[in-house]
């Protein structure tokens, strides 16, 4: 059997300018850490374990806030949650984004909490724009993913590993930088569309070789 990832584009990375622009729209300020999921808001997606992590982190980031674009029927239970702990302030709930990329533009972590994944494009793009990653070691994201080199992995729906890992890439630029840097360049070796293009022509190759041999 022969594996070949689905492919996503490699696109230019923001310049300073988009990214201010795309932190003024969603009313981010410089001082103010955001982190961010793109996908449905659906039970097995887990953002509510998002909600949860971004109320712990406010304690000592007083600055921290959660921006979850995509919509779904988690939307009510998530903004009631986001109310429970005392931070609808700091929970931007978006629906659908159809310029995806100005979300991904504005952030400081992209998150993925979701149970099961086969392949991820949202995660798979964030990675693509440098932007330093983190999502549950479930399904395929740990294929995605190598641990504390192009992104980090936590277990599962534990608020306080959500928040030492995201704590790590708030505090350390650098590693955070490295983060960033290390996923692109993940991507585009495994993951890229070109990379995939080429993967499923050697797939076809391999195949009518071996039936025009006798």
């Amino acid at each position: 059997m022969t594996v070949v990832y689905e492919g996503t584009e490699i696109p230019p990375l923001f310049t300073v300018a988009e990214r201010g622009a795309a932190r003024t729209r969603w009313g981010i300020s410089d001082d103010e850490q955001l982190l961010g999921c793109v996908g449905v808001l659906l039970p097995d997606k887990g953002q509510e374990w998002l909600v949860r992590a971004v109320a712990e982190l406010r304690k000592e980031f007083r600055g921290a806030k959660l921006l979850l674009a995509g919509d779904g029927p988690c939307l009510p239970r998530l903004k009631a949650l986001a109310h429970e702990l005392g931070i609808p302030e700091a929970v931007l709930f978006l629906g659908f984004v159809k310029d995806v990329e100005s979300v991904y533009a504005a952030l400081d972590v992209f998150l993925l909490p979701s149970f099961f994944e086969a392949l991820n494009n949202s995660l798979l793009a964030a990675m693509a724009y440098e932007i330093p990653s983190i999502a549950f070691n479930r399904g395929a994201l740990g294929e995605i993913i190598e641990n504390e080199k192009s992104g980090l992995l936590v277990s599962g729906p534990e608020v306080a590993e959500i928040c030492q890992a995201a704590r790590r890439i708030l505090k350390d630029q650098r590693f955070a930088a490295s983060l960033g840097k290390e996923g692109r360049k993940r991507v585009e070796r495994n993951f890229s569309a070109e990379h995939m293009v080429d993967g499923i022509i050697s797939v076809y190759k391999e195949v009518l070789g071996s039936k025009a041999r006798p």
